[in-house]
């Protein structure tokens, strides 16, 4: 409930403070804030999705394969994530998704022009006159190919976990 709670929290309400605490450790307009901005965003999100998959696998398969003899770490690599797959790249998907087209945190705290992300990029062909509407499609396309590759790529893992979380919840 806790981490549910944490993620209704609206993340603009927190950009002056990130802001402020990005300044006074030196790491503004760096990728480390956004690294940090991101995990701190998005790993409750994660979090409750993974544990909604691994509380999915019957507790009888890890009592079976600690009794074959598996250690704990065993258990978790050789069961709990072959079982777990779909959910891990489900929610590594909706977190790539975000964060690739997350754009007021990047705009807001990446200021200096070497640290950019794509959407940022995108922002760079409109000006206060004209927007360059043919660049800007054009550039749109080519930042959309890596989550479309990684989503065709994906593709038949991402609809079995959808249809394993229908059937079971």
């Amino acid at each position: 409930m806790g981490i549910l709670g944490l993620m209704m929290i609206p993340g603009v309400t927190n950009l002056v403070a990130y802001y402020k605490l990005g300044s006074q450790l030196g790491i503004l307009s760096t990728h480390l804030i956004m690294v940090l901005v991101y995990i701190g965003f998005e790993l409750p999100f994660g979090l409750l999705i993974l544990k909604n998959f691994f509380d999915a696998i019957p507790i009888d398969l890890e009592e079976a394969a600690k009794i074959d003899g598996c250690s704990s770490i065993q258990v978790l690599w050789h069961v709990l994530i072959p079982l777990s797959l779909p959910g891990l790249f489900v929610a590594f998907l909706l977190i790539l998704v975000y964060t690739w087209n997350e754009f007021l945190f990047a705009v807001t705290l990446l200021s200096a022009n070497h640290a950019r992300t794509a959407m940022v990029g995108l922002y760079d062909f409109q000006t206060s006159f004209e927007v360059a509407y043919h660049a800007l499609s054009a550039a749109s396309i080519i930042v959309l190919l890596p989550i479309l590759i990684v989503f065709i790529l994906g593709r038949k893992t991402f609809f079995r976990a959808m249809m394993e979380g229908a059937l079971k919840g």
